[in-house]
């Protein structure tokens, strides 16, 4: 059952340009076909000639094609950002509450209201899981992990189990492991892919903050801050205490030395090894790490950011 134009239009608080015809489904430009909801970041006159070779659609676009579109439209500064809005909240399947019967939960863990918890999940003792979260299938989550509301866990990820924390009183003598008997602390919105790995503090807190995504196989080290809104792709490797601004970007394979701190806003190319601290709001290349420029664009601007990249 689908959806009408102008329901889309007040969720993301746009005016709705055209008739309100129904829209049943997300699509690509490639693919559109009558009743679906596409986006145009910037303009060009062949998605132009694209948009308006069907009436039936609703397109979420940029100013620059105000006046030009002869389909229903929406014109928002973010057309990418917006739309994904608008796809999370009327297409995406809704996940079932429940706990799937080979899951194990241990003892005094709280799980909140409407939680997902899949197959062959193991969740240790004292866990708190709050609302609306969704464990998909053998994760696991050691004990005294803290997880907040509206989260996403997604399958064979591992969180506050013991990371490799060595100490040794010469280079000749036997390296000795220092117990990580801290635990981690997971915000409200945060995404996890699959095969991340998430370290329990060696004596306090890893914590990842508010609206955090990672991508599949990132590995947070013990001591780790990771603050709101920041982003790590693929196979990011996050030694311990690093420490991540707000809004930051790590990009694919990229490495963080043990103690860096990453200001705001900045971001991390593919690849790159980072040795040294990094200011906020600057862009960082190579191996070792070098900076490149200030980071012009607004992080915030999630759709500006994803096409530069």
């Amino acid at each position: 059952m689908g959806v009408e134009a102008k329901e889309i239009a007040a969720f993301l608080q746009a005016e709705l340009h055209g008739k309100n015809i129904v829209v049943d489904k997300p699509s690509s430009l490639e693919n559109m076909t009558r009743g679906s909801l596409v986006f145009a970041v910037k303009f060009s006159e062949n998605t132009l000639e694209k948009l308006n070779g069907l009436e039936e659609i609703l397109a979420i676009v940029c100013g620059d094609y105000a006046s030009a579109l002869k389909c229903p439209h929406l014109i928002v500064p973010a057309p990418k950002m917006v739309f994904a809005r608008a796809v999370r909240k009327f297409f995406m399947p809704e996940y079932k509450a429940g706990m799937a019967k080979t899951a194990v939960i241990g003892e005094q863990a709280v799980i909140g209201h409407h939680v997902s918890i899949g197959e062959f999940c193991v969740i240790g003792d004292n866990v708190s899981i709050g609302d609306r979260t969704v464990i998909k299938n053998h994760v696991v989550i050691a004990d005294n992990t803290v997880i907040g509301c509206d989260c996403l866990i997604q399958s064979h990820t591992v969180i506050g189990e013991e990371g490799l924390g060595v100490v040794s009183d010469n280079i000749n003598g036997p390296a000795e492991l220092l117990p990580q008997l801290g635990h981690v602390v997971i915000g409200n919105n945060v995404v996890l892919g699959t095969f991340n790995t998430v370290n329990r503090g060696a004596l306090d807190a890893t914590v990842i903050h508010d609206h955090v995504k990672t991508a599949h196989q990132v590995n947070i080290g013990h001591n780790v801050i990771i603050g709101e809104s920041s982003v790590l792709t693929s196979c990011a490797e996050i030694s311990g205490s690093v420490k991540i601004g707000k809004h930051v970007w790590i990009g694919p394979n990229a490495s963080v030395r043990e103690g860096i701190s990453i200001g705001d806003f900045s971001l991390v190319g593919i690849g790159a090894v980072v040795v040294k601290d990094v200011a906020e709001n600057t862009v960082v290349i190579g191996n070792p790490a070098r900076v490149v420029k200030k980071r012009l664009v607004d992080p915030r601007e999630e759709s500006h950011q994803q096409d530069k990249l």
